[in-house]
């Protein structure tokens, strides 16, 4: 696959006049003048990468095929000051505004290309979802030093994607009685209420299970179906398990593989026949760093 950066900007501007003090929370009445003040700030995020094929293209945010940006500022004790979500609908879709108080902060941002999971950015060290996460999901967090008198420019980049994919493809003929393909990451594991990440990073605090049920429409041959979650360092070893179901949910056919090397930011593509009695997959690893790794289900 071939990696495009993608830029998208978002613009924060610090109002100056204290004026537009009284809209803020103030924890100290009796702050310094010093503390009053505001700053104009201008943050941009920079180098969203997304493999995309077949071509290289810098896009917008909205071409990006990003859905959402959320942004939250944090005052050095943790509080939350300022956050906001924008959708791609909105018209100023990537920028920003919000008044700031000259001050240390850590601004934390994810970015998601989907809207089947509800993201919230729950501390400066935590972003949580409610479900699978989308396959274009990006996270930074930067520590910030607003000053006065001055303006100020901040850049925070996404880089790579933070979600790591498992692509399932069938190459036999589908029997029949098969409705149902089940993808399931970390089989052994519990399923929490909701994923937790540190921003910053992109790690889960956790290995959880993972999984995701499909319905056939006509057949499962031929058509590549992933599966995205999240490590807990860059490179992980998971076990993961593909059921074949019938209509009342009952597994048919199951294939297991343990101790499988996933890397962060990278697909692990398994092709091959699943339904015969013969049957032997082959996995690769798609990802730019290491060369391609081949291992056999059998």
């Amino acid at each position: 696959m071939i990696r495009s950066c993608f830029r998208l900007f978002a613009i924060v501007s610090l109002i100056c006049g204290i004026a537009s003090c009284s809209s803020y929370h103030d924890d100290a009445p009796d702050a310094s003048e010093e503390r009053s003040q505001l700053t104009d700030v201008t943050i941009t995020f920079t180098d969203l990468d997304i493999n995309i094929v077949p071509d290289v293209s810098r896009a917008t945010a909205s071409e990006a095929k990003l859905s959402r940006i959320l942004l939250t500022i944090f005052d050095a004790s943790g509080n939350s000051v300022y956050t906001t979500t924008q959708t791609s609908s909105d018209a100023n879709f990537g920028t920003i505004s919000t008044p700031l108080h000259v001050g240390s902060y850590t601004f934390s941002a994810v970015a998601v290309g989907s809207t089947e999971s509800t993201v919230a950015i729950a501390d400066n060290a935590t972003a949580t979802f409610s479900s699978n996460p989308p396959f274009a999901t990006y996270s930074t967090t930067k520590e910030v030093t607003i000053a006065g008198n001055s303006s100020q420019e901040v850049t925070m980049a996404f880089g790579k994607r933070i979600t790591t994919t498992l692509g399932i493809t069938i190459t036999d003929d589908t029997p029949s009685e098969v409705q149902k393909m089940q993808i399931i990451v970390s089989p052994s594991a519990s399923k929490p209420t909701s994923y937790s990440i540190a921003p910053s990073t992109g790690f889960a605090s956790d290995t959880w299970r993972y999984e995701r049920t499909i319905e056939k429409a006509t057949t499962f041959t031929g058509t590549k179906y992933g599966l995205m979650f999240f490590l807990t360092s860059a490179t992980q070893q998971l076990d993961f398990t593909v059921n074949m179901l019938s209509a009342t949910g009952e597994v048919l056919y199951t294939r297991t593989k343990t101790g499988v090397t996933f890397n962060k930011s990278a697909s692990t593509n398994a092709t091959g026949t699943f339904f015969s009695s013969t049957s032997g997959i082959t996995f690769t690893f798609d990802t730019a760093d290491p060369p391609a790794t081949e291992i056999s289900l059998n």
